[in-house]
């Protein structure tokens, strides 16, 4: 076990990277955030005792009082701070949220592939589910109850209420099932010839300040040996089935090459002179996909640890839209702070579906008895009365249709002369609209 740091004074510039933290500032910064698993989230006693043991804090560990920093802070194009709660102010919010997504893509995005293998071994997928469990921390429980289906019985944390991402490292660096998880996890990720895992700095101090960290190294290194053999199968399968897509599509390109290997022949001898690519260059199938898992692989900077941020909030955003949230959740609290203004929050209905409005009759709609609204049949008149002043209206002379049969159609009334004059206007009969009916 490590000894506890002593207070020291110490002019040097703050630090933001993890592999800029020195041996003794790790060891100082992991007493700070090591907490009791059977305190509560919200500990009186064990916050003020944070406040005494940040009072002598180095300056690398403490937030920049700068006027200049200070301002930088609130520029877009800054890397974010963390989200911390008043007692943990004064701490480097560059360095604490640097470890925080550290240990949330530990336990999304790096475990995503293998947690979807079916036929992991049993010691194996108990792992990965309890590091999906530290999602808890910093989810709410009903998005972590439909994004990663568990049962009551499962292993699951209280969710941390102000979101203090140095708090949620306190809960974790005191655990020592967490701890044996994430190097279980870390060291399944290791590779010859890579520079090793960089939260696996911190999770090893962490476990030295345990009683069991000998325990631990032992269990974590078997399982993690475990996990490695798991990915590295893994790996090999996918790199096969990439093979068989190059070779179908090497033979489609085969096919389709010699059916048209006439106007092709025709095609280089006028065009001879085109430069080609030469045969060095590396082609579209050659070019290595490096995995969300290899993100610790050579070809990494180690300058830019943060750039997994973006794998984070598209893994969280996968998430969300595939899950399916009660009635008035709301989105904007199912996830940390951290990634709430990045993740874009499904559609989701915040109230019921708005009433119908409500319908008008017009003059031309019907009642219930299929009568038209407004319609002269309410005076009582029978079907006689209506027929009779259709009569008068038409000529007494007036046959129906079916009397008619077999007569030549003519415009005129039966018995009139087309050619005849107008009727006078003593003789003409003023004619009302309730006589139709």
């Amino acid at each position: 076990m490590p000894s506890r740091p002593s207070s020291r004074s110490s002019t040097r510039p703050s630090i933001a990277y993890l592999e800029d933290l020195s041996p003794p500032d790790a060891e100082q910064l992991t007493s700070l955030l090591n907490k009791n698993p059977q305190c509560p989230t919200t500990d009186e006693w064990w916050l003020k005792n944070q406040e005494k043991m940040i009072e002598d804090f180095p300056k690398p560990l403490l937030r920049d009082k700068g006027l200049l920093p200070r301002l930088t802070m609130s520029l877009p194009f800054t890397p974010k701070g963390a989200f911390l709660c008043p007692t943990h102010k004064p701490l480097n919010p560059y360095l604490i949220r640097r470890i925080f997504l550290q240990v949330s893509a530990e336990v999304t995005m790096r475990v995503k592939r293998i947690a979807e293998r079916r036929d992991l071994p049993t010691e194996v997928s108990a792992c990965i589910k309890r590091l999906q469990s530290v999602n808890s921390l910093w989810m709410s429980p009903t998005f972590y109850q439909v994004s990663f289906p568990s049962t009551p019985a499962d292993q699951r944390f209280e969710q941390v209420p102000d979101g203090c991402e140095a708090c949620i490292l306190g809960s974790i660096g005191g655990n020592y099932q967490v701890l044996a998880d994430l190097r279980t996890s870390l060291q399944s990720r290791r590779k010859k010839g890579c520079p090793e895992p960089r939260l696996l700095k911190i999770v090893d101090i962490w476990i030295n300040w345990t009683t069991r960290s000998e325990e631990i190294y032992s269990d974590s290194d078997v399982l993690g040996k475990q996990m490695r053999g798991i990915r590295r199968e893994m790996q090999q399968e996918k790199r096969q089935r990439k093979e068989e897509e190059r070779i179908n599509s090497s033979r489609t390109s085969s096919r389709n090459s010699s059916r048209t290997s006439t106007s092709r022949n025709s095609t280089r001898k006028s065009k001879s002179s085109t430069p080609y690519r030469s045969s060095n260059s590396p082609s579209i199938a050659s070019i290595r996909v490096v995995d969300v898992d290899d993100a610790e692989g050579k070809r990494a900077d180690p300058r830019t640890e943060h750039d997994f941020e973006h794998s984070i909030i598209d893994f969280y955003a996968d998430m969300m839209s595939k899950a399916d949230l009660p009635q008035g959740a709301d989105p904007s609290e199912c996830l940390h702070p951290a990634f709430q203004g990045s993740v874009p929050a499904p559609d989701i209905p915040r109230s019921g579906p708005a009433a119908a409005a409500a319908y008008s009759e017009s003059v031309y709609s019907r009642d219930e008895n299929g009568v038209p609204n407004g319609s002269v049949i309410d005076r009582g008149r029978t079907a006689q009365e209506r027929a009779r002043a259709f009569r008068d209206l038409t000529g007494e002379n007036y046959k129906t249709p079916l009397a008619r049969q077999g007569q030549p159609f003519s415009r005129s009334r039966p018995g009139g002369d087309p050619r005849r004059r107008p009727p006078s206007p003593d003789e003409s009969r003023v004619t009302e609209m309730g006589d139709f009916f």
